[in-house]
């Protein structure tokens, strides 16, 4: 009877280390490659959010340079006309330059000046 006894014990044993066995048929690297996985599922979406808002701004980015290329145009212009009034206001406020301007708009001459008509 001993002898039956005995190999029910070693039985379990057997089975105890089947077990373990099935237990290692899953993958070694199941954690890691679930982390990359995860990794790479986090930067695609990520990526799609970048794409989207990208192709939101740059239509926007360019209207606003069309934009200040305009108000840039604007500025010269109004630059220049400034400039001119600049010259005529201190060109009609210099005393020097009275006598010109009075005999320019009322077309009268100096009293010891002649006039002179070119004819052809």
């Amino acid at each position: 009877m001993p002898t039956n006894q005995a190999t029910p014990v070693r039985q379990k044993k057997a089975s105890s280390r089947r077990k373990k066995s099935t237990r290692r048929t899953f993958p070694r690297y199941t954690a890691l490659t679930l982390e990359i996985s995860a990794k790479i599922l986090v930067n695609l979406v990520l990526l799609t959010v970048v794409m989207t808002a990208l192709n939101k701004l740059i239509p926007t980015y360019r209207i606003q340079v069309s934009r200040l290329e305009e108000v840039k145009q604007e500025v010269d212009k109004t630059k220049t006309r400034v400039d001119e009034l600049n010259n005529e206001f201190t060109r009609n406020f210099d005393p020097y330059q009275s006598e010109i301007i009075m005999q320019e708009q009322t077309n009268q001459i100096k009293p010891n000046q002649r006039r002179v008509i070119w004819l052809e």
